[in-house]
């Protein structure tokens, strides 16, 4: 039974030191880079002061303007209500 089991260990560390070495070495420690993105500048709209990201605000007339949607932009440019 001693020799079964000395048998066993010793194709254990046969095998393991096999594949350690036949793996690739990963330079950063094995640590996965999945880190999440940056986060995102929000601006507020010009005309309801909603904050929504840059990249999916409307951009208005005046540089640093920005509105929540093309309506929003519309109604800037000419003011409603009068008629």
């Amino acid at each position: 039974m001693a020799k079964f089991l000395l048998l066993l260990l010793t194709l254990y560390l046969v095998w393991t030191i096999f594949f350690r070495s036949a793996r690739p070495r990963r330079r950063d420690g094995g640590r996965e880079q999945n880190l999440p993105p940056p986060p995102e500048r929000m601006v507020a709209c010009a005309h309801c002061g909603v904050f929504v990201p840059e990249s999916e605000a409307v951009p208005g007339e005046a540089p640093g303007q920005f509105f929540c949607c093309e309506a929003h932009r519309r109604q800037a440019v000419r003011p409603e209500g009068k008629g």
